[in-house]
Order: structure tokens, then C-alpha cells, then sequence
């Protein structure tokens, strides 16, 4: 029988910590490459997915995938189609939340999702959380102009 690194009881929780090194080197494997310049020591990365802004963070309990949208709306218009739409798709996503970003000048949505990481990923685990959270995002993100539309209707 083969044992693989993946599979193997003896790693160290250092081994199976989920860190922005680790994000950026399984991100890598889809294509995809990180930026963490100008993130300093913080625990970030970032990227441009289908013009989604993506930021990669590794917290010490959880990994989470954030997309944002800049829009051209005002936040100080609140139109209220943006929070709509947002909350309708928050009633049937369970994979990744949306939100709308009002303390910037123009509106922002974000959508997010997070795994629990507390206890570390192998490498694995660590790919497929990466390849849902980022699904859900853009999927969000593309099934939000739709309910938009819907809700301006």
C-alpha cells in the first residue's frame, strides 16, 4: 500500500495550516496567480477573475474568498434594487453571501464565502475550498445582474 502526504496521519498541524503561501501555491495549480505585493505581512492576495476584484485571505479560523463589483450608482442614491437583489440571492445561497458596500462613494457588491479552517486543510481539502468559494462568488456575482433586473422590474 502507497501512502501519499495527503493521506498521512503523521503531518503536523504546521503541515495542515492554511496560510496565503499555501492559497497562493494552490491558486497556481488552476492557472490563476496571486498578487500579495503591497499586502505587507498581512495575510492577503489578490486577483482580477472576469472582473471580479478577489481577495484571498488566510485568518487564523477561516479562509475566505471575497469578490467585489464597483458600480457607477451613488451610495448616496441607495437604490434600493442593489440591496433586493442581494437579499434575494442570500435567501437561496447557502455556498456564498452577498452584500452591498454603501461607505464608499459609488456602490460595491461583494459576495463571499468562507471555510472553516481552524483545524487545517490538507492539500486537497484546501484545493476544493478555493475552487467552491471561488464558484460561488463569480456564480453570485453572475446571477446578480438577473435579480437586479428582476427587482427593478
Amino acid at each position: 500500500m502507497t501512502s501519499s502526504p495527503e493521506s498521512d496521519n503523521t503531518r503536523s498541524f504546521d503541515d495542515l495550516k492554511v496560510t496565503i503561501e499555501r492559497v497562493t501555491a494552490a491558486m497556481s495549480e488552476f492557472g490563476i496567480t496571486l498578487d500579495s505585493a503591497g499586502s505587507g505581512d498581512q495575510p492577503v492576495a489578490f486577483a482580477n477573475l472576469n472582473g471580479v476584484s478577489m481577495l484571498f485571505a488566510a485568518m487564523p479560523s477561516v479562509l475566505l474568498v471575497r469578490g467585489d463589483v464597483s458600480t457607477t450608482s451613488r451610495s448616496v442614491d441607495a437604490e434600493p434594487s442593489y440591496y433586493l437583489a442581494a437579499n434575494q440571492l442570500n435567501a437561496t445561497s447557502d455556498a456564498a453571501k452577498m452584500c452591498i458596500v454603501d461607505k464608499t462613494s459609488t456602490l460595491i457588491v461583494r459576495a463571499e464565502a468562507e471555510t472553516m479552517s481552524a483545524a487545517g486543510l490538507d492539500d486537497r481539502q484546501l484545493r476544493h475550498a478555493l475552487k467552491s468559494g471561488v464558484d460561488a462568488v463569480l456564480g453570485l456575482h453572475e446571477a446578480f445582474e438577473k435579480a437586479r433586473a428582476a427587482a427593478r422590474a
